[in-house]
């Protein structure tokens, strides 16, 4: 290796293990770099595992912008790159799939084997059904809205985490929580031929009216990725925060996460 790589290897090291180090004047210019509309609108800024997130998709964490899939499905493939961490031998306990996931479902006419290959076993999104306690599966209704289904393997039910729940649309949304739960069974046993598959179709579904709701109409993508990072949902929880200083701080811990392989190279723009 040249004298130059080996400098800029030691270099890069030296940013990924001490980037806590940074002030927060040079935060403060993070910040205006991302949220810098003039700037290139298809840089990336993000990339986490198998999903990226660029400055269009970065913007919608502004205050009053509806968040857009791409953050969600960074923080599902964060989450995701944390099981694996915690579960090298494929056990992980919860398993997080990406709004792809449910929009085919949910657009009809999909093949159970070919979301089999895309989004399960090594290098995607599952492991060992049996080591699987919790699906996650975050899904946008009417073209307007998130909300989660959670199959739970433990209680045998289907949850619905939904963060603006009204009783016009509650059949219709409990309706395809129904679809992806059932979809689902027939992916597992095309992917797991030889496991005892759970009767999911049998599971009832539990709507958790007590968790946290937004109080506004553009937080719904915010509350649901809290519910994705919720380890321990508990009747009569409550989220305090400031919707503005929360999606900064999304912002920002997405950028400067230890997996995200971006951040170097955007660094050299930044700081």
């Amino acid at each position: 290796m040249s004298q130059k790589k080996e400098i800029e290897a030691e270099a890069k090291k030296y940013i990924f293990n001490n980037i806590w180090r940074i002030n927060q004047l040079e935060k403060i210019k993070i910040k205006d770099y991302i949220f810098d509309e003039e700037k290139d609108l298809r840089e990336v800024l993000v990339e986490i595992f198998i999903q990226h997130v660029n400055r269009s998709s970065m913007l919608t964490l502004k205050p009053g912008k509806w968040i857009d899939a791409d953050i969600i499905n960074t923080i599902v493939n964060k989450l995701t790159l944390e099981q694996v961490k915690l579960y090298p031998n494929m056990e992980m306990q919860a398993w997080y799939l990406p709004t792809y996931f449910s929009q085919i479902i949910l657009a009809g006419n999909f093949k159970p084997q070919h979301l089999a290959n895309s989004y399960f076993g090594p290098g995607r999104y599952t492991g060992k059904l049996s080591a699987c306690e919790k699906v996650y599966i975050p899904f946008n209704t009417g073209n307007n809205h998130w909300l989660l289904c959670m199959v739970n393997f433990q209680c045998k039910c289907i949850n619905i985490l939904d963060p603006l729940p009204t009783k016009a649309l509650n059949q219709q949304r409990e309706g395809e929580v129904r679809t992806l739960a059932n979809s689902l069974q027939l992916i597992l046993k095309c992917h797991h031929v030889c496991d005892n598959i759970p009767k999911i179709d049998d599971f009832p579904i539990e709507r958790l009216d007590w968790v946290p709701q937004q109080n506004n109409l553009h937080d719904c993508g915010l509350y649901l990725i809290k519910y994705l990072e919720e380890t321990n949902l508990v009747s009569g929880m409550q989220y305090k925060f400031d919707s503005a200083e929360e999606r900064e701080k999304l912002a920002m811990d997405l950028f400067l996460h230890e997996d995200n392989t971006k951040k170097l190279s955007v660094l050299r723009n930044v700081l």
